[in-house]
């Protein structure tokens, strides 16, 4: 699949649905995709049957590592929130670039 196709699927107004804001397409690999307008942020794609567990997993995880640190110190806690949250956002982006799944 190349860069191009997985744009043109992320732009198709058919792949959305309930008003443009759910994205539901079966044919993107992708878990996460970019919003059609890219600087708002990211949505999930409910096409995809592993957008669910995924995103169960990496809520878990952080909220785990967000409790334990916290029964260590509430600075700690606090870093760690805004570390794990800069993460987070940084997973998300390269998790929706269509280059990790174009054809090489």
């Amino acid at each position: 699949m190349t860069s191009y196709r997985l744009e043109e699927m992320r732009n198709d107004p058919a792949n959305r649905r309930w008003g443009g804001n759910i994205y539901f397409c079966k044919t993107d690999p992708r878990t996460t995709v970019r919003k059609r307008i890219g600087w708002i942020g990211w949505t999930w794609n409910f096409g995809n049957p592993w957008t669910i567990p995924e995103t169960i997993m990496e809520l878990s995880v952080m909220f785990a590592g967000i409790w334990v640190t916290g029964k260590i110190n509430a600075t700690l806690q606090a870093w760690s929130f805004f570390a794990l949250i800069v993460t987070y956002l940084w997973w998300l982006d390269w998790r929706s670039s269509p280059d990790q799944f174009c054809d090489k």
